[in-house]
Formats: structure tokens, sequence, C-alpha cells
């Protein structure tokens, strides 16, 4: 079984509540159990802990009002 666990927050990289911790728990404790399991949480620029080191496997442009973001998926 393949799982990808998608999450706003995610200890060690971003937390204020309790989803953090979830985020992080869960996923090992299925690893634990064999399980293919990735976690995937955005990439908040303000956040400092993040690693910088990046290898980007699409990218693009999405619409938020009447603005346009760049959206891309690193590993």
């Amino acid at each position: 079984m393949k799982i990808l666990f998608v999450s706003a927050e995610a200890v060690p990289f971003s937390k204020t509540g309790g989803l953090a911790d979830v985020a992080y728990s869960l996923p090992k404790a299925l690893k634990e159990e064999e399980i293919d399991i990735r976690v995937m949480t955005p990439k908040n620029f303000h956040n400092k802990t993040i690693p910088l080191k990046e290898n980007q496997v699409a990218s693009g442009e999405v619409e938020v009002g009447w603005r346009k973001r760049y959206i891309g998926v690193s590993t």
C-alpha cells in the first residue's frame, strides 16, 4: 500500500498546534507497519527551519482571486 499524507504543518518543519504532531507520529507509525508513506507539506518561506536544498519535480501557477501564485513540488 502506498499513502501520500498531506498536511498543512508537520514537525519538525512547521508547528502551530497539534496537527503538526499527528502529521509526524502517524506516518512514522504506519512506516513501522511497512507501509510506503510519504508526507507532503507546504513550504512556508517565512519558516527558516525548512532546508533550502530542493529537487524540483513540478512547477506552475495557480489563480488565487485576481492574481497568480507560484506552485512547485520538490523532494
